[in-house]
């Protein structure tokens, strides 16, 4: 996740994608800092797995990443996997970002992220999120 967000534009695409969705749904947010979100869930209680569910206040935050695989035929195939794994993992915290376990959904980010980018040439948040914290060759 620290590559990820890395990468590009990525860490300030988030912050923006974070607000700019707070704003538009009336839910503030606990954090626009994904890695100290992240160590906050990892810290949590009652956390320890399990997609993007719970919440801060209450110490039951958590995320679960599912195992990735790749095609042994594609040789971008292995390369590919520690950018998918970073981008995941980004993708579930920002899910969780939201103040009070409120938590913001498919729709809501696709909406701020369309909003950011109203010529933006991806179907859903998560393509614009790929655009910003991934290289090319592995969206």
């Amino acid at each position: 996740m620290v590559d990820t967000l890395k990468y590009s534009d990525c860490a300030e695409y988030i912050a923006w994608l974070i607000n700019k969705v707070a704003e538009q749904t009336g839910k503030p947010f606990e954090s626009t800092d994904i890695m100290g979100l992240f160590e906050k869930t990892k810290s949590q209680p009652r956390g320890g797995g399990g997609w993007a569910w719970g919440w801060y206040p209450q110490g039951n935050a958590m995320i679960n990443i599912y195992t990735l695989s790749y095609y042994s035929d594609n040789p971008r195939g292995a390369a590919r996997i520690p950018y998918a794994y970073g981008e995941r993992g980004v993708h579930e915290v920002i899910h969780l970002s939201a103040k009070g376990g409120l938590g913001y959904n498919e729709a809501e980010l696709t909406k701020a992220a369309r909003a950011l980018e109203p010529n933006g040439r991806f179907i859903d948040w998560d393509g614009a999120l790929k655009n910003h914290c991934l290289p090319p060759q592995f969206r």
